[in-house]
């Protein structure tokens, strides 16, 4: 499963990357509710919610899966959103208030050891977050746990390449047509970029910024991984999708929301070297924007649902 040893300190690791979206929540908020909006309203879907039904969402954020879902099965049913950021869970008690949302709750709670009953919940759901557990099996074995029998799970997590099928093609494609379009206009995209960027200045870290047990097939992995948690798995699916970004200071700020390794690799820079990064991203960026270049931010989706044995 990855890096999990190269972790000295697991349960620093976890506050450390919980504690670094604290003060980019609203930004991460307002990026991943325009781009991943398709992904959120695929997974309430595949999750087969009925009027009154318990929801469990696992590693919420911003809350933005837990209020799709906390309409969808209506005021004689709950969701409880849980996820250890408190940053994060503060935007998300503000998202709800400011949707009408009054049959959701959110928690402070490690994926890894849920304080919740056993066989509550009727379907469990996690977007994005499994590549944030150090013990990835661990933490299905808990939603495994919290579910009822023959209760859904539905669960994601970011993957390039899907691992099989058609859908490889489309990614081939979508990468050829961008580096294509590039050629004629200096188009910019999130997050390949700032990677890009990364791998010049900012080299060092002295922990693992991702606990990245999926390793180089997350997409297979979380499949297998969740069979082998007792799930009987019926679906799964790749997907992709990008938003334009109209300015360089939106673009830097979505992508410092976003990418876990720029937060993380800030905590340790200098003040010097983070000037340094920031003036050659603020220099590339608005050259391009002057030549007729665009801002994009691009993300994809790997989906596997099923239900509990």
């Amino acid at each position: 499963m990855g890096r999990l040893s190269q972790i000295k300190d697991i349960e620093q690791f976890k506050l450390d990357d919980s504690s670094s979206y604290d003060s980019h929540a609203e930004d991460y908020h307002d990026c991943v509710e325009k781009l991943c909006e398709p992904f959120v309203k695929q997974m309430v879907k595949l999750a087969y919610l009925k009027h009154g039904q318990r929801v469990l969402d696992v590693g919420t954020g911003t809350g933005i899966v837990a209020n799709l879902t906390a309409k969808v099965i209506g005021d004689s049913g709950t969701v409880i959103g849980v996820d250890l950021s408190e940053g994060m869970l503060k935007t998300a008690v503000l998202s709800a208030k400011e949707a009408g949302t009054t049959n959701v709750q959110f928690c402070r709670m490690d994926a890894e050891n849920l304080g919740l009953p056993t066989e509550s919940f009727d379907s469990v759901i996690s977007m994005y977050a499994i590549d944030h557990f150090p013990d990835a099996r661990s933490a299905l074995k808990e939603m495994h746990r919290v579910l009822k029998p023959g209760g859904r799970l539905v669960i994601s997590i970011g993957c390039r390449i899907p691992p099989w099928g058609g859908g490889c093609l489309t990614a081939y494609w979508v990468g050829i047509m961008r580096r294509i379009k590039q050629i004629f206009q200096p188009h910019l995209y999130a997050p390949n970029f700032i990677l890009f960027l990364m791998n010049k200045h900012l080299k060092y870290t002295i922990s693992p910024v991702h606990s990245s047990w999926g390793g180089r097939n997350p997409g297979k992995n979380l499949s297998n991984l969740a069979k082998e948690s007792g799930f009987d798995i019926d679906y799964m699916s790749w997907d992709h999708n990008m938003i334009a970004i109209q300015s360089m200071e939106e673009f830097w700020r979505f992508q410092l929301a976003l990418v876990t390794e720029l937060r993380k690799k800030f905590q340790y820079t200098t003040s010097d070297l983070k000037d340094l990064f920031y003036a050659e991203f603020k220099h590339i960026t608005n050259a391009a924007l002057k030549r007729g270049g665009r801002l994009y931010y691009c993300a994809a989706i790997f989906i596997v649902s099923g239900s509990r044995k």
